[in-house]
């Protein structure tokens, strides 16, 4: 088996374990110049209406560039363009701990919300992010997931890929070495 076929595997298990990565909505990052931020709920990788919710927004820009003590930031909740809430990190409206943003919030109806990150950074350059958030109903979710267990579930789907591109991987691995030893 020659090294085409090798190249070829690994870059289809490669493909298979992104595919699925790109499904995921529980982590988005969003970029807009110099800043960049990933959004992603707790407890759960969904929003369940009526249960608590806490949206974190994790800074990942350089050092520096966002100064949460100087920020004019807002965070801007919205559903079918009326205002959940808009809350003000000048203000201290916000929970901030080192580079994350904790905004608690129970989301009492079922449907898209889109969060809005604006501001001015440390060096007067205005950003804005937007973010879909999709609140759903928590009756399907498992009785003890809801009692606050976690489990992987929800990333059931991203293991299953990695393990099929790990088994094809190493098939054509050592598919090529049982021929090159039998040469």
């Amino acid at each position: 088996m020659n090294k085409k076929i090798i190249y070829a595997g690994f870059l289809i298990s490669l493909g298979i374990f992104f595919f699925g990565s790109l499904s995921a909505e529980a982590h988005t990052l969003e970029s807009d110049g110099a800043v960049s931020v990933l959004m992603f709920l707790e407890p759960h990788e969904e929003t369940l209406i009526g249960k608590p919710s806490v949206i974190n927004l994790e800074f990942k820009s350089a050092p520096g560039v966002v100064d949460f003590s100087r920020c004019n930031c807002l965070f801007t909740l919205s559903r079918n363009d009326k205002q959940i809430f808009k809350l003000s990190l000048k203000e201290g409206e916000a929970a901030v701990k080192e580079n994350t943003v904790y905004i608690p919030h129970t989301f009492s109806e079922t449907g898209e919300y889109t969060l809005n990150v604006s501001g001015i950074t440390s060096t007067s350059t205005a950003f804005s992010l937007s973010y879909p958030i999709v609140a759903v109903d928590g009756d399907h979710v498992m009785a003890d997931e809801m009692e606050g267990h976690h489990h992987p579930a929800g990333h059931m789907f991203h293991i299953v890929l990695l393990g099929a591109a790990i088994l094809l991987s190493s098939y054509v691995i050592l598919k090529d070495r049982r021929r090159r030893t039998r040469v």
